[in-house]
């Protein structure tokens, strides 16, 4: 191997570690797993379920049935995607009502975010009916 070849085996390897440091360092970190029940379900007893409830369905949005953000499905992670922005752009809850402060709301936002990164988008779509299909004649 010469002095050149070595360089350049050198300088791919610098590169390449440098870039998977700092991929690493810019992962985002796993959810912690008792957020939702510490400070999400809290945040929203208190500011969002006395509209968005099953007998009031503003909006036609249900928040008390949702699962947890970790555990959603599809549906549910439309649903808490819409929570997020709404919340992230201080939509809700509507000026008339009790507001929370800068950081509660600044923290629900956050930890959202760091559980809707994390879902599992895998997890088969429900399809709903499948209809049964016929053999053609070839088969």
């Amino acid at each position: 191997m010469n002095l050149r070849s070595a360089h350049a085996l050198l300088a791919g390897l610098t590169l390449t570690a440098s870039f998977a440091a700092s991929a690493g360092a810019n992962a985002p970190s796993a959810p912690d797993p008792l957020a939702y029940s510490q400070v999400i379900h809290p945040f929203l007893d208190i500011f969002c379920f006395d509209c968005h409830n099953a007998d009031t369905r503003k909006g036609d949005i249900n928040l008390e049935d949702l699962v947890d953000v970790g555990r959603a499905d599809h549906d549910g992670r439309r649903t808490w995607e819409l929570v997020h922005r709404q919340l992230r752009a201080g939509a809700m809850p509507p000026d008339r009502e009790d507001q929370p402060t800068p950081e509660e709301r600044a923290e629900v936002v956050s930890l959202l975010h760091q559980r809707l990164i994390h879902i599992d988008l895998s997890k088969p779509v429900d399809s709903g009916r499948v209809t049964a299909r016929r053999f053609n004649r070839t088969e």
